[in-house]
């Protein structure tokens, strides 16, 4: 089993705000070297992810800056760490440094090919999220596979 540890980190309503805000740094870095320092020694980990859906500021620059310099061994990923403008396909100034993984959420078949065949990215594309499913709503999901 292989897996993408992702710290205990999601803002949601406060998407653009808890990662920018001092106030919130030491929480933010504090659950991801938790998290590092907890599952370190597990093999199965292959990946380290900040979060999810949290935005992008130097609390989480901090704590991506934490883990390369605790696990060099691991990459490190965050969603919230592309360009938005783009489906957060395209990775767009210091907020790519963020992640080792573009790994974009609800990205459609046809965006993925797009960056495949434009981008000039040489990191990896990993889709973090691509299929929500409550019930019996799961449709399309063979376009991806």
């Amino acid at each position: 089993m292989y897996v993408v540890d992702e710290a205990n980190i999601e803002c949601h309503a406060n998407y653009l705000t808890l990662s920018r805000r001092p106030e919130w740094s030491t929480a933010f870095l504090d659950r991801v070297r938790r998290m590092v320092e907890r599952d370190k020694c597990h093999p199965s980990v292959l990946i380290w992810s900040l979060g999810n859906e949290s935005g992008c500021g130097p609390n989480l620059a901090a704590a991506a800056g934490f883990v390369r310099a605790r696990d060099p061994s691991r990459p490190v990923q965050y969603e919230g760490g592309l360009d938005l403008r783009h489906r957060g396909i395209y990775p767009d100034g210091i907020s790519a440094h963020l992640t080792d993984i573009v790994c974009p959420m609800y990205a459609s078949p046809a965006d993925v090919r797009r960056w495949a065949v434009t981008t000039g990215d040489t990191r990896p594309m990993i889709l973090c999220e691509y299929a929500h499913s409550m019930g019996n709503s799961c449709g399309g999901l063979d376009d991806y596979w």
